[in-house]
């Protein structure tokens, strides 16, 4: 009788721990859901920032490309301007030992049309 006891009170007992462990089941399976979708929500933030991310970046390689593009042209621009410069430099150094040279010339020829003259006024004087 007792063999008869024990088989009626585990099937009792059973049931308690089935409904214990599907209790645990659903509470556990609810949990997973939270977690999903709490990670499928994450997984969406961390896409959004990385396409924020990109177009900032990609926004500040234009930007700097367009500076650098700048730059070279102005300095490019700026290197043009100093070689007109240093040919318009040479071309007046030129020129400045052309009037130079005429200036001597000149200077030359006075003090000779000068010595001239002073010998022909000693000569009238004598």
């Amino acid at each position: 009788m007792k063999r008869e006891d024990m088989r009626l009170l585990k099937p009792p007992a059973m049931i308690s721990k089935q409904m214990k462990y599907r209790t645990q089941c659903q509470s556990l399976t609810k949990e997973l859901e939270k977690a999903n979708s709490k990670l499928l929500s994450l997984e969406d933030d961390h896409r959004k920032m990385i396409k924020m991310l990109k177009h900032e970046n990609e926004q500040k390689i234009h930007d700097l490309e367009k500076q650098v593009s700048c730059s070279l042209h102005k300095q490019a621009s700026d290197q043009a301007l100093m070689n007109q410069l240093q040919q318009d430099l040479a071309t007046h150094e030129t020129h400045i030992e052309i009037l130079t040279g005429n200036f001597e010339q000149v200077t030359a020829d006075l003090q000779s049309k000068c010595m001239f003259i002073i010998c022909i006024f000693s000569k009238k004087n004598c």
